[in-house]
């Protein structure tokens, strides 16, 4: 979508989420610049608003939207147009897929005895502020019984997240993660701490205190470990989250 929409409406992208209901429903209806610049204002507006997205995130009116695509440097090619109304019908098709796989893993969940274990723990998760059901459940079907791990290093190094220490003569470092566990674990695991940077207050300051000596990413990942060990002691003293200073001493991590 966004290599289509670089030749189509390239501005469009650089304003919206692209794969917001509003605009998915936009383009489906006028696949470019071209053709949403020809479009009255109310087509758009019905265009937006088609299963009930109602167009809750748009940061503009329509008739904004219909400025922007009067100036856009975007050029309007048939075979393109097409071309992005295929990816966005198959975006959706994806989507609910997921959504019915994510209902047959709940009900599994719910109704099978035999993972009652792990219902606990993904109970347990949830109450890690910024951690959904959803993440908490795809977490958990990656990692197993956290018995597996004897430690949180070992759950560290599962994910991939590991740093690799490298030698030069008798200097001795660290470098990147060593990306040798599970890629699934280690997606999983940066969307939560992405999420739980955003809704959880000691995390967000443990970020934003990292973030002061170091980009980005590299703070996040600081986030990353402090997390997996946070929830490594959960799991394995079955006890739900409890923010410092409130959490034990036993459990704050540095």
């Amino acid at each position: 979508m966004e290599k289509y929409l670089s030749v189509l409406f390239p501005e469009l992208e650089r304003s919206f989420n692209i794969s917001s209901a509003s605009i998915l429903n936009l383009l489906s209806m006028f696949p470019s610049a071209k053709a949403i610049s020809s479009a009255s204002c109310y087509d758009i507006k019905k265009a937006i608003d088609t299963n009930k997205a109602r167009g809750r995130n748009l940061k503009m009116s329509v008739c904004e939207i219909r400025e922007l695509a009067s100036v856009s440097i975007g050029t309007s090619i048939k075979s393109i147009e097409k071309l992005l109304v295929f990816a966005i019908k198959e975006l959706r098709f994806i989507n609910e897929e997921i959504k019915e796989i994510e209902n047959i893993m709940h009900d599994e969940i719910e109704n099978n005895k035999d993972v009652e274990p792990i219902k606990e723990y993904i109970n347990l998760l949830k109450t890690i502020p910024g951690v959904s059901d959803n993440i908490a459940m795809q977490f958990m079907s990656e990692i197993g019984d956290i018995n597996r791990f004897n430690n949180a290093h070992k759950l560290i190094a599962y994910a991939g997240v590991d740093p690799v220490i490298y030698q030069s003569g008798k200097y001795e470092g660290r470098g990147r993660i060593s990306k040798r566990g599970n890629k699934h674990l280690r997606r999983i695991i940066w969307i939560m701490t992405t999420s739980v940077i955003m809704h959880n207050d000691e995390i967000r300051e443990y970020f934003k205190e990292r973030r002061k000596h170091m980009p980005a990413k590299k703070a996040i990942m600081k986030v990353v470990h402090k997390l997996l060990r946070i929830i490594f002691s959960m799991l394995s003293h079955k006890s739900a989250y409890v923010p410092h200073p409130e959490r034990p001493p036993s459990t704050i991590f540095s």
